[in-house]
């Protein structure tokens, strides 16, 4: 689902024809390897939730079928760590709305967010050369996000 939300909200950036003038392509494929990293990651959950007869798998089900608290926690390590590698450079500092590099409370609604809002502001600014850089910082946080879920063995 994380992916798939993701993937949602690089569309309606590079959907609009107002953030035509930036550069998309990095993100694009950053995009598909970390939807392709996050398919594999929910399939092997699912096939440890059938082989157990656990049905849906959620970590009820999954405990209740017999999956060790061991390998429960290797799993929600996975998604722990897919967390932690989308915290930005402001992670140590006071700049917690800028901790986390997907999404940020909103400056201008309090119960609202804002989806990647170093790209947003720069998409704002209309300036090609800040916002496909930092598109392209995003991008590799993402394809962090694959490769940690990629090279992650809790189900070895």
């Amino acid at each position: 689902a994380y992916a798939a939300k993701v993937a949602g909200w690089v569309q309606g950036y590079t959907s609009n024809p107002n953030n035509s003038f930036a550069d998309w392509s990095f993100m694009q494929r950053k995009v598909a390897d970390f939807s392709a990293a996050a398919d594999g990651f929910q399939a092997r959950v699912d096939a440890t939730a059938a082989a157990l007869g656990a049905g849906y798998p959620n970590i009820a089900r999954l405990r209740s079928a017999g999956v060790s608290g061991p390998r429960l926690r290797a799993m929600n390590d996975v998604l722990v760590g897919l967390e932690r590698v989308f915290l930005g450079g402001h992670a140590e500092t006071e700049s917690y709305f800028f901790k986390h590099v997907l999404y940020t409370p909103s400056a201008v609604n309090s119960y609202g967010s804002t989806v990647m809002p170093l790209i947003a502001d720069h998409l704002a600014g209309r300036n090609a050369t800040t916002a496909t850089f930092d598109i392209g910082r995003i991008s590799q946080y993402i394809g962090r996000a694959a490769r940690f879920v990629n090279t992650s063995v809790w189900w070895a």
